[in-house]
């Protein structure tokens, strides 16, 4: 459904001057599933997505904490990133796709705004291990607000690495979109 785009749309693959890298191959896919599973058949369809991200330091030297989620609402694809290197500012990457059409693709500074929340208000940021969200805020500069409700932890160990399913609305020129995605969090 959606191109592929690596963190800043132009190529490069590291998150800022950090020893990340980080690529989403596929962001946003009509999948089909049919497989036989203890003697029973079971297909399903739905979205799907793959990325890769890896580092050539230990994780915990790169690493102090990270949002990432991805999902599709309404019409949108979204793919965002917010990352803390350890020793240096705040990372950023923004993607937003109707289709193969893309709307956002960008690092720079203010693309996208990721923040946890908790009990729907903004949680304390950058995080801390322990903190942990009930949902994200997410604000793309070209107009689109996206509030994230976290619902089942399918991933992780519920103290440093945290992923969940859940469900997203987004505001886009005063229209309100619905849809569903995955998110995570990393506290190093």
């Amino acid at each position: 459904v959606a191109n592929p785009h690596t963190p800043c749309g132009d190529g490069r693959l590291r998150l800022g001057g950090s020893s990340v890298g980080w690529a989403s191959l596929v962001p946003d896919a009509e999948v089909s599933v049919d497989v036989v599973a203890a003697g029973e058949r079971v297909q399903f369809t739905g979205f799907g997505y793959h990325d890769k991200n890896w580092s050539d330091a230990p994780f915990a030297a790169a690493v102090r904490a990270w949002y990432w989620g991805r999902g599709r609402v309404g019409p949108y694809s979204v793919v965002w990133f917010d990352f803390l290197p350890v020793g240096e500012e705040e990372v950023v990457s923004g993607y937003v796709a109707v289709g193969r059409e893309v709307v956002v693709s960008g690092c720079e500074e203010g693309v996208v705004s990721v923040r946890p929340t908790r009990n729907g208000t903004v949680a304390a940021y950058p995080p801390v291990l322990g903190a942990v969200p009930d949902g994200f805020r997410v604000v793309y500069r070209m107009g689109m607000e996206v509030d994230v409700t976290l619902g089942a932890m399918v991933a992780g160990d519920g103290e440093h690495y945290l992923r969940w399913t859940g469900t997203m609305s987004a505001e886009v020129e005063g229209k309100v979109y619905e849809g569903v995605g995955v998110f995570e969090q990393f506290v190093m």
